[in-house]
């Protein structure tokens, strides 16, 4: 078995969020002339819809970008001040819940972000997280 690079590992974590971000983009494009797709209740999962889904996966990737310093880290810095992801703290009944435009819109933000941070070296994305 070969060894993988850690930058191999970065790029490959990166291209493979995008990538997922990316397939719902698309799925929600095809519900631009079904926006009620987006609301309607599951059959299996009480009390959730496709448009809450979208939004969870949203929120998770936004907050953990969000805690992240736009400034480049050393392992000192890091190590003496770790970010915190603060999960508990989403918003709930955002546009994104139910226009699949408004979803569009934010997943296509989270590639950009994601397409930029990809080439910041100085992110350890190896320390543990409170």
């Amino acid at each position: 078995m070969t060894a993988i690079h850690p930058t191999e590992d970065r790029t490959q974590l990166f291209h493979s969020s995008r990538t997922i971000l990316q397939q719902g983009v698309d799925l929600l494009r095809s519900f631009a002339d079904q926006p009620d797709l987006l609301t309607r209740p599951s059959q299996y999962m009480p009390q959730s819809t496709i448009g809450k889904h979208f939004r969870h996966v949203y929120d998770h990737y936004h907050l953990f970008l969000k805690a992240l310093p736009s400034y480049p880290l050393s392992t000192s810095d890091a190590l003496a001040d770790l970010p915190v992801v603060a999960y508990d703290r989403r918003d709930r009944k955002v546009p994104m819940e139910n226009d699949p435009v408004a979803a569009v819109c934010f997943l296509e933000q989270l590639i950009d972000q994601l397409g930029t941070l990809a080439a910041r070296l100085d992110l350890l994305l190896d320390m543990p997280v409170e």
